[in-house]
């Protein structure tokens, strides 16, 4: 259900392009996005404007989704904001509580809706509506607000700005950049704001940025559903591309500043006096950020759900990843059962898109076990390499496959993640405090078995330590992730994992703090010290 406005006949400064707006987006949402009713309204008085969220709030009672779409003016005084009419008299800033419609009134007309209430304001026009002797209590643009329950409200323009009229074409920049996305197939309904918000960015030189505000539930809301078509799949990541090279490119200018300024302050100090000899070797500094790769296919081997792969690429949950840095790195795990086992760990990581890495890992393990006291030679030793992808740079596994070699035997197994679901929060960015949950149906499948199963995860980021506290070569901070693994089917016993996140390096990795040396991250049968002996950049 969809009330769309478009009010550009203004007594005083009137508007061109409103009218057009509202038709563009009311087709959109009838023909397009298959909404069940669109309220279309032109050029509305205060009493029209009552008399149509009256309407709006009648028809909206029980529907899934209930969405006003508001092309016109609007401004805010005291932190209020309001929709104005177009037979609205203005004379005093008082007179807006009595002549104009208030957010807040937009927003209880649609609060019946019982899965996502949206309200977008293309308003606060660049032609600003003028109100007689007010001085400060009336501002440009419209204040921020913080909706709740499934509650997303959409400015052209962010608090305290304006927006374009677009008077030279027949569509405002925002409602130009919202029809070219609003219908996209399988894209999550804040990516069709944010890739809006992209667009009128490039389209006014960041003179104009719009905003979302509110926030949703775990549950991932499309306004139209399906898969992306190739065209527009290619678009979307063209477009997903050139924006985290954007970023990354202003990420490596910053950092090559500071790089410098770092170089220049140390010549000052090597011409002002001598170096002093110390047997400590010194701590190096983070490497500048390496340029981000053009996006790489999926390895073919490995098994993932589309489906899958589609919300993890469109959901909030994992928004803003930041880029993967390292290129391998070597982590030597001793662990203490019956007897002692040494696990040599080898892992190389590679950038595909933005938050999903491919991982090449090899892990050689050698057994032993004591006797009488003494230990004994090596019984046993055996070797597995895997290929995977991984989602949240590394953190959530999508699918694998693994090789095990044992006294000669060659076993093949693969696993899956069948569904995601149940999301909460957000992984990025990754901060003390931060917590986030999610369950994964998952599928391991050997020549032995075929096992299906559902876990419930809930982390949190309990702990920060300093990233040299694992190696001498390392910079910046490590946040120790603390997730509780809950077996929904079959029903079992709840275990514990802990991993670190880098962030000069953009990955997870599980490896004990060694200066000082401290246990952290413990296996759920065995105890014993996982060790990062050494890690590459990408380059």
């Amino acid at each position: 259900m969809a009330l769309v406005i478009g009010n550009a006949e203004y007594k005083v400064g009137p508007l061109q392009n409103p009218v057009n707006d509202a038709a563009a987006v009311a087709e959109a949402l009838e023909r397009q996005l298959k909404f069940d009713k669109v309220i279309l309204k032109r050029n509305l008085g205060f009493e029209g404007f009552r008399a149509a969220l009256s309407e709006m709030a009648r028809e909206s009672a029980g529907a899934e989704v209930a969405a006003v779409f508001f092309a016109g003016h609007g401004t805010e005084r005291d932190g209020r904001n309001y929709l104005i009419p177009v037979d609205a008299k203005l004379d005093r800033a008082s007179d807006l509580d009595l002549q104009a419609i208030a957010l807040s009134i937009v927003l209880d007309q649609i609060a019946g809706a019982t899965k996502l209430k949206l309200v977008i304001l293309d308003a606060c026009r660049n032609n600003v509506f003028p109100l007689s002797g007010v001085r400060r209590s009336v501002t440009r643009g419209l204040a921020r607000i913080e909706p709740e329950d499934n509650t997303l409200v959409v400015y052209a323009a962010k608090e305290g700005t304006t927006a374009d009229d677009g008077p030279a074409a027949s569509h405002s920049p925002f409602t130009a950049a919202l029809l070219n996305h609003i219908a996209t197939p399988g894209l999550e309904v804040s990516f069709v704001f944010r890739r809006a918000r992209d667009d009128v960015a490039r389209a006014t030189g960041n003179k104009q940025q719009p905003h979302l505000y509110g926030t949703l539930g775990g549950e991932a809301i499309y306004l139209k559903g399906g898969h992306l078509d190739a065209s527009a799949e290619a678009e979307v990541a063209r477009k997903a591309i050139e924006a985290a090279s954007a970023r990354l490119a202003e990420e490596q200018r910053k950092t090559e500043a500071e790089r410098r300024l770092l170089e220049e302050e140390r010549r000052k100090l090597a011409l002002a006096a001598p170096p002093v000899p110390t047997p400590s070797a010194p701590v190096k500094q983070a490497a500048p950020a390496v340029a981000m790769p053009t996006s790489e296919p999926l390895p073919a081997e490995v098994p993932i759900s589309p489906d899958v792969l589609r919300l993890v690429e469109t959901h909030p949950f994992f928004a803003n990843a930041p880029p993967v840095r390292i290129g391998s790195f070597d982590v030597d795990s001793t662990r203490f059962s019956d007897g002692g086992n040494v696990i040599q760990q080898r892992e190389a990581l590679r950038w595909l898109r933005q938050g999903l890495v491919r991982s090449d890992s090899h892990f050689a393990m050698s057994g032993s076990k004591y006797q009488t006291g003494t230990l004994r030679v090596e019984i046993a030793r055996s070797t597995w390499s895997s290929v995977s992808v991984e989602a949240a740079n590394g953190l959530i596994s999508l699918g694998s496959k693994r090789v095990d070699r044992t006294r000669g035997a060659t076993t093949n197994s693969t696993s899956r993640t069948l569904r995601l679901d149940k999301l909460s929060g957000s992984v990025f960015p990754v901060k003390l405090g931060n917590r986030f949950s999610y369950q994964i149906t998952g599928n391991q499948k050997a020549p032995t078995y075929n096992l299906t199963d559902t876990t419930r995860f809930s982390c949190e980021v309990t702990k920060q330590h300093e990233a040299r506290s694992f190696h001498a070569d390392l910079a910046g901070q490590a946040y120790l992730l603390v997730c509780d693994e809950q077996p929904i089917a079959p029903a079992g016993q709840a275990r514990q994992s802990r991993t670190f996140f880098f962030e000069n390096l953009g990955v997870w990795i599980a490896a004990d703090p060694i200066l000082p040396a401290e246990q952290v991250i413990d296996d759920a049968t065995q105890s014993g010290t996982h060790v990062l002996k050494s890690f590459k950049l990408a380059r």
